[in-house]
């Protein structure tokens, strides 16, 4: 019996990865993580460029622009490392956004986890139902 190696291709992509904590009067009240595949920056940027909203940095140095965004929304409680970023008692409730971002192709540009302090944020979520398919 004779064994044929089969190529397999992997996939490695470096990632850009920032963290931003936004302040609303001296209080941090966002804390976010940003990832975003290094091929798709096709500009040089400074540091300080990465520190504020992202979305602004894909725009300017990746060329892309964000379309969409699909996003899974819980509750969590603040551990020792969050609240100390967020100055609040741990077991303090955070509301927690995991996202994936999408340009207006469809495709993935960036990943985020999103903390916010339900005592500043409340969110609601606006469900649209469609008839396709529907006899």
């Amino acid at each position: 019996m004779t064994r044929k190696r089969q190529p397999i291709a992997w996939i490695v992509a470096l990632l850009l990865t920032t963290a931003n904590i936004f302040l609303a009067d001296d209080v941090p009240v966002i804390y976010c993580i940003d990832i975003i595949p290094a091929n798709l920056v096709n500009q040089a940027y400074r540091d300080e460029e990465l520190h504020g909203p992202v979305y602004t940095f894909l725009e300017r140095r990746c060329h892309q622009r964000l379309d969409h965004n699909i996003a899974e929304l819980l509750p969590v409680v603040a551990d020792s490392r969050l609240s100390e970023l967020f100055q609040c008692p741990p077991g303090s409730p955070l509301h927690y956004f995991e996202e994936i971002g999408f340009n207006g192709a469809g495709v993935p540009i960036i990943y985020s986890e999103e903390y916010y302090r339900p005592d500043y944020f409340s969110f609601h979520v606006i469900r649209k139902m469609t008839t396709s398919g529907r006899k």
